[in-house]
């Protein structure tokens, strides 16, 4: 029990450090010019590098992604968000900022149900603003958005759409109606995962996952009440709980 209070009592103090921003996308006036330069200090490109031992060329690869500093935590040490298939199985990680400072980084807690994953640079960033997590539930469909990331190593990229759709449940695991997702028809390529997806206000409404490659313009990103939910409990216990009954 004491355990489970803990545990508990951690959860609930990690959850405070992530802000809500209330403020509809609507209610902005900033142009996506002034989204994109107040919003990509905060975002980062990570990289990861793996080691698979059963091949027999190529055993180790390089990885690209993208993670953006969350509201509230620690400027002096920041926590950053991405997706976990960006930092599954890595032996050795590294950020980079938009400045070019770099520190190696460890993954502080990743849920593969979810694609959610934080990591932490072993080298506190000067200057590291966090960004805002927004209301998701506040969107609309055809709404404007902006995803930025590191697409095929391209860091600091900016692909602007609208909100395609709401509340997409794709047929990727068993678990996949546990994470109804938004559809958006801002370009999101390979490196672009973990980034942020940002309204009008400059504010992360998601966090960018995956491409459909059959097809133009239907991208999905993980949305932000998700991400304010799950990211405490990886911090607080490096890992998602999901207690059930089984025959």
């Amino acid at each position: 029990m004491q355990i489970a209070a803990r545990l508990h009592l951690a959860v609930l103090a990690t959850a405070a450090i992530f802000a809500v921003a209330p403020a509809r996308a609507g209610d902005c006036n900033t142009s996506f010019t002034e989204v994109f330069e107040r919003a990509s200090p905060s975002v980062v490109t990570i990289l990861a590098i793996t080691v698979d031992p059963f091949r027999t060329a190529d055993r180790v690869a390089l990885h690209e992604g993208t993670g953006f500093a969350v509201a509230g935590a620690d400027l002096l040490n920041p926590v950053f968000v991405t997706n976990a298939h960006v930092v599954y199985g890595a032996k050795l990680l590294k950020i980079q900022t938009k400045t070019g400072e770099q520190s190696a980084a460890q993954v502080v807690g990743a849920d593969p149900v979810f694609d959610l994953a934080v990591v932490r640079p072993l080298v506190p960033f000067a200057r590291m603003t966090p960004l805002e997590l927004a209301d998701s539930d506040l969107l609309s469909v055809a709404e404007p958005v902006m995803a930025v990331g590191s697409p095929l190593g391209l860091s600091q990229t900016a692909t602007v759409g609208v909100v395609s759709a709401l509340q997409r449940v794709l047929p990727l695991s068993t678990l996949s109606y546990l994470r109804p997702l938004i559809q958006t028809d801002a370009a999101i390529n390979p490196g672009n995962s973990g980034g942020p997806l940002l309204n009008a206000c400059g504010d992360a409404v998601g966090v960018n996952t995956l491409a459909m490659r059959d097809a133009q313009g239907l991208n999905f990103a993980i949305p932000s009440n998700l991400v304010k939910k799950t990211v405490p409990e990886l911090v607080a216990s490096g890992h998602i709980s999901r207690p059930r009954y089984g025959v």
